[in-house]
């Protein structure tokens, strides 16, 4: 499912909210040390096994699926390689991600920004950078929760709110640029990223192969993504 938000520019940028995420990691290795396995996962690139680490029941996006469900396909070696693999799957979903935004038409030129608890993992941050094989910002305020301090302080100096009213009566966005600071720019490793392009197919498969993923899409993203 993709839905749109409203930008402080007056414009609505496309999003979606997959339900895979880092409580797969918590739910796996409860109260473990996740910088050690971490650092376990740097030697499993890519991993022995295939994992999908959905949350919960159901999938919403890059494909609508109520009935989907975490799955790992295979034994792994040992922690370090389970762990690799559900960084992996994130970062696999991710990827289908973008290749579904693609295929409907939108532009995802240029590097993509991080946010969100994910980011205190920096192994974690540069794994996905490699697997999506593009620059990735990280901001100093990684809190989702800036977003709608950024949208709340253009709204509290727009009569109108965002977007709204003549030309003119909103204030400039270089006057919120400060509020959004970029604290690096990771670049993708070229010789790791070409790792994970047959997994990445594979999990395609996998997705595809359970009926969740329409031909369509699996089609455009073994080719395109």
């Amino acid at each position: 499912m993709l839905y749109n938000h409203r930008s402080a520019d007056g414009n609505w940028l496309p999003g979606g909210a997959s339900s895979v995420g880092g409580g797969a990691l918590a739910r796996a290795f409860p109260g473990a040390d996740l910088a050690r396995l971490d650092r376990a996962a740097a030697d499993h690139e890519p991993a022995s096994v295939l994992s999908y680490p959905l949350v919960s029941r159901g999938e919403r996006f890059p494909f609508l699926a109520p009935d989907a469900e975490a799955f790992t396909l295979g034994t792994p070696v040992d922690d370090g390689d389970l762990h690799a693999s559900l960084l992996q799957g994130v970062a696999f979903v991710e990827r289908l991600c973008l290749a579904y935004v693609r295929l409907l038409g939108a532009r995802i030129e240029g590097p993509v920004a991080f946010t969100g608890g994910a980011t205190g993992s920096p192994y974690w941050n540069q794994l996905r950078a490699d697997v999506l094989g593009r620059p990735a910002t990280l901001p100093e305020q990684a809190d989702t929760a800036l977003g709608m301090a950024v949208l709340a302080a253009y709204g509290i100096t727009s009569a109108e709110g965002p977007g709204a009213g003549p030309a003119g009566s909103a204030p400039p966005l270089s006057a919120l640029r400060p509020m959004v600071r970029v604290r690096t720019t990771l670049e993708p490793r070229s010789e790791v990223s070409r790792r994970f392009d047959e997994p990445f197919v594979a999990m395609v498969d996998a997705w595809e192969r359970r009926g969740w993923l329409p031909a369509e899409t699996a089609a455009y993203a073994r080719e395109h993504g």
